[in-house]
C-alpha cells in the first residue's frame, strides 16, 4: 500500500515541493463522544503543495476538469486515509441481526486543488482496500489499548477483502465581511462521489465568525482530506457551525453489509440504506503564523433504518503550512 501510495505522489506531483506546502493531520473518535459504535474511528494525513501543482502534468489535469477559472491557483498532493466502522453490539462474536458490519478502509489518494479568492474545489481518487487488509483490527486494539478502550470482539466477521476505488470532488465558496476587527463568512458547498465504496452527492452550508477567515476555505468534512492553507501572522480565531445535507445511493459498508454473498455473515446482518442523510458540526479553529488546530463535534442522521439513533463523534485537525 505505502509503495504504491509513493508511486502515486512522484506521478501526479513530479518534483518535490520546496514552497507553499500545506500538511493536514485530521482524526475524528466516536469514544471522545463516548459511544463506540457505528462510525467508530478515522485518520488522515493529506500533504498539498503549490510547487507540485505548477507541473505540466497538475495544470493539464486542472485544465481538462470542469469549472475552473482563469487566475486559479493549483496545488497536488497526495493522501492516506484509515477508516473503521462497528455495530451496536462489540461484546458479540458472531453476526448481529440488524447491526452493520464490521468494516475497515485504507486508502490512498491523488489530490488536485484548484481556488481562487472566492472559490476552491479539491478533486480527489481514492484507490485502496475494504476488508482485513485494512488492518483495522490491529489499528483498534493498539488504540484502545493505549487509552482503555472496550475490546471489540466480532472483527472475524468483517466485511471480506475486495480491493476498492473512489473519485469526489468538493467545491466550497466564502463570502467574506469584515464586521470590526473581525469578519463574517458564509461558505456553502456542494460534493459529488462515485466509485466502488460511495455513490453520493452533499450539499452544505458553513458559517464562521473570528479572525482569519481568509487564510483557509473552513474546517475539511468528515471523511475529506484538507486542501490549501495560507501562512497567516501572528495568532488568529474563529468559530463555525455547518449543516450538510446527503444522498447516499451506494454504500458499501451498508449494501455489502455482511461481506460477499455467500458469506455465512451476511444472513445475520440484514440491514437497509437511508438514503437521505444530515450531518452539523460546532468547532473552533486556532491559528497562529503556519501552524492551525481545528477541534470540532459532529452529530449525524441514521446511516441505515435499523439504526439505534443519531451518532456523535469529536474530530482534532492539526494543519501545517510550510
Amino acid at each position: 500500500m505505502f509503495k504504491c501510495l509513493s508511486m502515486l505522489a512522484v506521478v501526479l506531483v513530479g518534483a518535490p515541493a520546496v514552497a507553499q506546502t500545506t500538511v493536514t493531520l485530521m482524526h475524528d473518535n466516536d469514544e471522545w463522544a463516548d459511544t463506540e459504535e457505528e462510525y467508530a474511528q478515522g485518520s488522515r494525513l493529506s500533504v498539498v503543495s503549490e510547487d507540485w501543482g505548477r507541473s505540466g502534468l497538475a495544470q493539464g489535469v486542472a485544465a481538462w476538469l470542469p469549472g475552473g477559472e482563469a487566475g486559479d491557483r493549483v496545488s497536488a498532493g497526495f493522501g492516506i486515509g484509515q477508516s473503521f466502522f462497528v455495530p451496536r453490539d462489540i461484546d458479540a462474536t458472531t453476526p448481529v441481526a440488524e447491526q452493520r458490519a464490521y468494516a475497515g478502509w485504507l486508502h490512498g489518494s491523488g489530490l488536485l486543488v484548484r481556488s481562487n479568492a472566492s472559490r476552491q474545489d479539491v478533486w480527489k481518487v481514492d484507490v485502496g482496500v475494504v476488508g482485513p487488509s485494512a488492518l483495522s483490527e490491529p489499528l483498534e486494539e493498539f488504540f484502545h489499548g493505549i487509552f482503555n478502550g472496550r475490546d471489540m470482539n466480532g472483527w472475524d466477521n468483517q466485511i471480506t477483502d475486495r480491493a476498492a476505488v473512489n473519485v469526489s470532488v468538493e467545491r466550497r465558496w466564502r463570502n467574506i465581511v469584515p464586521v470590526g476587527g473581525l469578519a463574517f463568512d458564509v461558505s456553502p458547498a456542494v460534493g459529488l462521489e462515485v466509485g466502488t465504496v460511495s455513490v453520493a452527492a452533499d450539499a452544505g452550508l458553513t458559517v464562521r465568525f473570528g479572525a482569519g477567515l481568509e487564510e483557509d476555505f473552513g474546517a475539511p468534512r468528515v471523511g475529506a482530506l484538507g486542501g490549501s492553507m495560507e501562512r497567516g501572522d501572528g495568532w488568529s480565531l474563529y468559530a463555525f457551525a455547518s449543516a450538510n445535507a446527503r444522498y447516499q445511493a451506494y454504500d458499501l459498508f451498508l449494501d455489502e453489509a455482511g461481506g460477499e454473498d455467500g458469506d455465512a455473515v451476511r444472513g445475520g446482518s440484514a440491514i437497509s440504506l437511508s438514503k437521505t442523510r444530515t450531518e452539523a458540526s460546532l468547532g473552533v479553529v486556532a491559528a497562529n503564523g503556519p501552524a492551525r488546530l481545528t477541534v470540532a463535534w459532529t452529530e449525524e442522521s441514521t446511516r441505515y433504518d435499523q439504526q439505534a439513533g443519531r451518532h456523535k463523534y469529536g474530530e482534532v485537525t492539526l494543519g501545517w503550512v510550510f
